[in-house]
């Protein structure tokens, strides 16, 4: 009885956290996982770029742009959040969520960001697009603390967390502000953590610097098979330097002791490539393949041909295509499911098994017809990952329920005859 009901309360938590989220996980096959930390870790990322700033013509000549950063990052397996032009409130609540999620899921957190910084009295301050500094004062009311995510970094209790700050260029805020310098002041890395400036301390990049070259070097390093954390950084300063003639040096401060790839294996980078994205066309009625590159390639099917990367209305399915794998639900849609439980408890069953000597939860059965059945679940899939976190246990989905009601996307990783496939789900409104 007590499994049975785990089962129905673990039901649920996956029809309530997958209905209104969206996620680009990637495939990762557990028959044979890795058995080192890097290819098993939960990775997990936040990206602010700030370029328009509402208080200057001056906007920030970022070094780097958050596509590039962003794709990387998906292709080395971290669920990615994206703020950009930023506002102080919005920049505060990311990095109190990004410390939830980092104290809630464990794992690898990295934190990259870009636009402008200043320092003043042994603290450096990221400047959201809204930042007016009229007045000393501004300075600690007006920015956001570099000290406030190293404290939700620090005390998150995860296995290892990286700072990466691409915030080299002049500023044009801090004229006659006495005491606040530009660039950012050395700052020591807590336990378990690794920090680094695109330029050094105290320093900032010429105009003549290249755009997107500390961000292209260091992903560049970050995809090299088995380089560690600590080389990966040493590796893009020589890079940076030398491409520079000595007149830009990236700088790190590592306390760092584990061992980490980004990059474990060729598997691991294949496994986790950036997937094409298809959109259809309204001039040509075509559907067109959205490549990582930008580029597209038409690629022509009827109207009432679809793909498994096409999106799709779940009210109006019946029961979906055997290679349908995204989903969109409205927000009234949703709300109907939610309010019949008995349905939602009844309509499915879950119950744990072991399969390669690890524990899992396998659909025992599904209704026709059925609310999972228009989530394109079958009888017998497992249940591998939801939002690339492993669902191997209850009190593991119970914690992931509570971090997952801050993000904003999900996708539901499932086993189905040997084979990994990925749900994506996503809610208007």
């Amino acid at each position: 009885m007590k499994v049975a009901m785990h089962s129905r309360v673990l039901l649920l938590f996956i029809l309530v956290t997958s209905l209104p989220y969206l996620s680009s996980a990637q495939q990762q096959d557990i028959a044979n996982p890795e058995d080192d930390f890097s290819g098993q870790v939960y990775r997990q990322a936040l990206v602010i770029e700030n370029t328009i700033y509402q208080d200057t013509k001056d906007s920030s000549p970022s070094l780097t742009s958050t596509n590039q950063v962003n794709s990387a990052l998906e292709s080395l397996g971290f669920q990615v959040t994206t703020l950009g032009n930023a506002k102080q409130r919005e920049t505060e609540k990311a990095i109190r969520q990004f410390g939830r999620s980092l104290r809630d899921n464990g794992g690898v957190g990295v934190f990259y960001y870009a636009g402008h910084v200043v320092q003043f009295e042994n603290e450096n301050y990221l400047l959201p697009i809204d930042t007016k500094l009229a007045r000393i004062a501004d300075v600690r009311y007006k920015t956001v603390p570099l000290g406030k995510l190293l404290g939700q970094m620090k005390f998150a209790g995860n296995q290892i967390n990286i700072i990466i700050l691409d915030a080299c260029s002049p500023n044009p805020f801090i004229e006659g502000l006495q005491g606040v310098t530009p660039g950012m002041m050395e700052t020591k890395a807590p336990e378990n953590m690794l920090i680094s400036y695109a330029c050094s301390p105290n320093k900032l990049a010429k105009e003549t610097d290249s755009k997107g070259l500390f961000a292209s070097v260091l992903l560049k390093h970050m995809k090299t098979v088995r380089t560690g954390l600590n080389e990966i950084f040493e590796q893009t300063s020589a890079d940076i330097a030398q491409k520079s003639d000595g007149q830009h040096t990236p700088w790190f401060s590592s306390s760092v002791t584990k061992e980490f790839f980004f990059a474990p294996n060729e598997n691991f980078l294949e496994e986790h490539a950036p997937k094409p994205v298809v959109v259809k066309n309204e001039n040509t009625n075509e559907l067109e393949v959205e490549k990582s590159d930008n580029q597209t390639v038409a690629a022509k099917k009827s109207d009432n041909q679809t793909s498994q990367n096409a999106e799709i209305f779940i009210e109006e399915l019946a029961t979906p295509p055997d290679d349908q794998r995204i989903f969109r639900f409205k927000r009234t849609y949703v709300n109907q499911q939610l309010a019949n439980l008995n349905a939602l408890l009844n309509d499915a069953r879950v119950i744990p098994i072991e399969q390669d000597g690890k524990p899992w939860f396998i659909f025992d059965f599904v209704r026709e017809g059925s609310i999972y059945e228009k989530l394109g679940l079958k009888n017998k899939d497992v249940i591998v990952q939801i939002n690339g976190f492993t669902v191997d246990s209850l009190p593991k989905a119970l914690k992931l329920f509570e971090a997952l009601q801050l993000e904003e996307k999900i996708t539901l990783r499932i086993k189905r005859e040997g084979q990994l496939t990925d749900f994506q789900y996503f809610i208007d409104g």
